[in-house]
């Protein structure tokens, strides 16, 4: 992965990243579901995600003399989601045989639905969908109101 300084980002597992995980996150990093699963976690919460990613590249960034604020501060939407993407395979690679085809068929599953649901985005914006559900936003008291109400409907109609 590489940030917006043109820096390149390794995402490395070895046995001491996920003991790192383990104790900083107090999560299962080996749970596939579950309340404490760390994969679970981290897709629902966006700011753990981040948290993992760096603990992921600390040993990287402390040979650098990089800090977290200046790692964080490099990563722009393109690179978080390249980041995501590569952490999640470093992630699958380091796990037994047996979870890395769980694993992998996870990932393709989930891949093909986010594939769906932004070409039906794509269909809502080009019938015209997306600009009805704006103005009916639009009509609710609080531009806040109007965001979540936009979209909560897309997302429901996805």
């Amino acid at each position: 992965m590489k940030d917006t300084q043109g820096r390149e980002w390794l995402f490395r597992f070895t046995a001491r990243t996920v003991r790192e995980l383990a104790a900083e996150t107090r999560l299962d990093t080996k749970a596939l579901d579950g309340e404490n699963s760390l994969l679970q976690r981290v897709g629902k919460d966006e700011s753990l995600f981040y948290l993992v990613m760096w603990i992921t590249v600390r040993p990287q960034a402390i040979e650098r003399n990089i800090t977290e604020d200046e790692w964080f501060d490099s990563l722009d939407n393109d690179s978080l989601q390249s980041a995501a993407k590569e952490w999640l395979e470093a992630y699958v690679n380091f796990s037994h045989p047996a979870r890395q085809k769980v694993l992998s068929r996870t990932m393709q599953a989930a891949e093909r639905k986010q594939a769906q649901a932004i070409q039906e985005v794509e269909l809502a914006i080009a019938s015209g969908r997306v600009d009805q559900v704006i103005e009916l936003a639009l009509s609710q008291p609080t531009s806040t109101a109007c965001t979540n109400t936009a979209a909560a409907s897309l997302e429901s109609s996805a």
